[in-house]
């Protein structure tokens, strides 16, 4: 508990705690910078953190410190405590980082802190903005393989079609959360989301359907299940490459010998 007026010197240890790199930041900047919060929270010093608070943050809380936020940073940390410190101060749940255009539930999402991802979520965190890239939280923990909090984002509402919309002809245009997943084999992410309802066709910029991306990376598990589901298995890319192709020339033969079974053609 932060000390108060009323305690005693021995309770007043967060004062102690603090780092002389805190103490210099402290002394330069008033009301308290961004860059002393920021050095707190990446420090992981809870302490710090809450004396700097109750210093006076103010507008700073939402500042950035080398194109990050210090919620984004404390999300990234997986550091439940700090996230809420933060909010509960006035933190912005929707503040982005410069180089990605995400937000803090962009990367508790993309690291698995699905408890980060909960209270996030539970304060009103967007669960289908879109980062620089055009990919949402459930693209995020859908390509790293992170099912509860696929599930979770899911359950409250997260589309599981939304498209990446990057830059025209980039590789990541016109990507859905069952491309990601698809890619890395990552089969109960592609079950679930198949099952609610994300369609295994789906095309990206380039004509590509997770079948494409599953045969591409050698994820013969995600390959059965997708034919199972109604993938077809003779859709040509824009290179004319079907998913046996493309399984071919990464010399994947599990994959080409299924698909061949199949009735899929080079």
């Amino acid at each position: 508990m932060f000390p108060t007026c009323g305690d005693s010197a021995s309770s007043s240890s967060s004062v102690i705690l603090l780092s002389p790199i805190l103490l210099r930041h402290v002394r330069k900047y008033s009301p308290v910078s961004c860059k002393a919060l920021f050095t707190a929270v990446e420090m992981g010093k809870e302490d710090d953190v809450l004396f700097l608070l109750r210093l006076g943050v103010g507008a700073e809380i939402n500042g950035k410190v080398n194109g990050r936020g210090v919620l984004y940073k404390a999300a990234g940390m997986g550091r439940l405590d700090l996230v809420r410190r933060l909010i509960e101060s006035g933190a912005d749940l929707e503040v982005r980082d410069d180089l990605w255009r995400q937000t803090a539930l962009h990367c508790a999402s993309e690291n698995g802190f699905l408890e980060i991802v909960k209270y996030l979520s539970d304060k009103g965190a967007e669960v289908d903005t879109v980062d620089g890239w055009g990919f949402t939280p459930l693209f995020a923990a859908s390509s790293n393989g992170h099912l509860k909090i696929v599930k979770l984002l899911v359950d409250r509402g997260a589309k599981v079609d939304v498209i990446s919309e990057g830059q025209k002809g980039s590789a990541a245009r016109g990507v859905a959360p069952l491309h990601g997943a698809s890619t890395r084999g990552h089969d109960l992410v592609v079950q679930f989301l198949s099952q609610r309802g994300a369609k295994v066709n789906a095309l990206d910029e380039w004509g590509q359907t997770p079948l494409h991306y599953a045969s591409t990376n050698g994820s013969l598990q995600v390959v059965i299940f997708l034919f199972e589901k109604g993938a077809f298995v003779n859709v040509p890319n824009k290179w004319g490459e079907t998913p046996m192709k493309v399984a071919q020339k990464r010399k994947h033969t599990a994959i080409v010998n299924f698909l061949e079974s199949q009735g899929g053609r080079c």
